[in-house]
């Protein structure tokens, strides 16, 4: 199998479990480090000028956000003999596989970074689930709500599989099950369906790192959503993205790829997202 194939099936796998493209712009960076310069919400203010009148200057206050990509890898190796005595291209399973798991942990590091929204300015907003142990279609309408409330525009919501259950079953605005079953056909892996101009986002495929550690979406027994505005909330930056080099190991018969990236994300507008906490019975 060739190089450029392998590349393909490396791409194709970590693309489904990578929601960072639907989520917020991605930087490349030329150094080791990007510092975002964020100027504080409401300070570009219009005026009305006489002709030849002097222009008003706008003095502006912002807040710094560096970011610092990490890097990480993994290593997948198989012994000759293995490749020779399997009926299928083993070395395409294991590319395949090591794919879908760079992309959910590319997604895990964003997934921390929304939860903790520490960086650039305002603050995040919260709420609590109207129904216990259930997230609905009027949660997210009360999220947007309260991210249109900071003068932004909520255009992303994320939901993981579990409450996106909940929200094909909310009786209560009924009609828009169908839309998400007709674009579920249609969109990307990670888009299901649109909800008052909110992309649906559902990160599927990894349980394990929704539920357990950093980047969790499940924390005491009640599931996190959020609904942010995709330009302003969040960014990536990708200073290495997916980068694969052959291995060998002739003295113990290894063979095999590192696969390696360095990713960071920051928040930007804190008061551009907001997150929706299931309440308790």
């Amino acid at each position: 199998v060739s190089q450029s194939r392998y590349n393909d099936i490396y791409y194709t796998a970590s693309y489904i479990r990578d929601i960072g493209p639907q989520v917020c712009p991605i930087f490349e960076m030329p150094g080791s480090n990007l510092r975002f310069d964020v100027e504080k919400k409401g300070q570009f203010k219009p005026y009305e000028v006489g002709s030849g009148g002097e222009m008003p200057h706008n003095t502006l206050e912002t807040v710094q956000s560096n970011v610092v990509p990490k890097m990480f890898q993994l290593h997948p190796t198989i012994t000759n003999e293995m490749i020779e005595d399997c009926q299928f291209d083993l070395m395409e399973v294991h590319l395949r596989r090591t794919g879908e798991e760079m992309g959910a942990e590319a997604t895990r590091r964003l997934i921390d970074v929304m939860i903790t929204a520490s960086n650039g300015d305002g603050t995040q907003q919260t709420l609590n689930s109207a129904t216990a142990s259930k997230t609905y279609l009027g949660d997210l309408a009360v999220a947007q709500g309260k991210v249109a409330g900071q003068g932004w525009e909520g255009d992303r919501a994320l939901v993981c599989p579990e409450p996106f259950s909940y929200l094909l079953q909310d009786a209560t605005v009924s009609a828009y099950s169908d839309q998400f079953h007709s674009k579920a056909v249609t969109d990307s892996p990670s888009v299901f369906g649109n909800f008052m101009g909110m992309k649906i986002i559902c990160p599927t495929g990894f349980p394990t790192a929704l539920v357990s550690g950093s980047g969790a979406l499940y924390l005491s027994s009640k599931w996190h959503s959020f609904t942010w505005n995709f330009q302003n909330a969040f960014a990536i930056v990708r200073k290495r993205w997916l980068k694969i080099e052959k291995y060998s190991d002739p003295i113990k018969d290894l063979v095999g790829s590192v696969i390696s990236a360095r990713q960071g994300v920051t928040s930007v507008y804190n008061n551009a997202s907001a997150e929706i906490t299931e309440s308790l019975s």
